[in-house]
């Protein structure tokens, strides 16, 4: 994402570090309950929501989580379910909340799925001449 100018946030339920579904660790920038709680930061321009089956367990368990997302929806900001998080959320959640549906990885490569979300954000006209930004949920891991 970074080689298409595209700046990353790791969001997180908690602060501290978090495990990447491929064993890599980052750390939490942006706590869910500064976007969703008290309104201290503005929504992202878009959203990739990555984890496996122990992540989107907490996913699921955070309603704040499927406000977040049908937020971003109605605002026409594009929502990203990456391989095999959107399993558990994507039946969940209402697809078409607006005229902007949820991505899903399912097949996808992961360079195939990002280069159709970035393609999708542009379409969204939320590039206009800044540079795009997206917060992701890597894997979650209490490590």
């Amino acid at each position: 994402l970074s080689n298409r100018g595209v700046i990353l946030t790791y969001l997180g339920l908690r602060a501290g570090w978090i495990r990447s579904a491929t064993g890599g660790y980052v750390s939490v920038e942006v706590l869910l309950s500064q976007v969703m709680g008290e309104g201290e930061r503005p929504l992202p321009n878009g959203l990739l929501l990555a984890g496996g089956a122990e992540c989107g367990r907490y996913l699921l368990a955070d309603p704040r989580i499927h406000e977040l997302v049908q937020q971003m929806l109605a605002m026409s900001r594009p929502v990203g379910l990456l391989h095999p998080v959107y399993h558990l959320l994507f039946d969940l959640l209402d697809k078409r909340t607006s005229s902007f549906p949820l991505l899903s990885q399912e097949s996808q490569t992961m360079t195939e799925f990002v280069h159709t979300f970035v393609q999708r954000f542009g379409e969204a006209g939320q590039v206009g001449g800044r540079q795009p930004s997206f917060t992701q949920r890597p894997s979650f891991s209490r490590h």
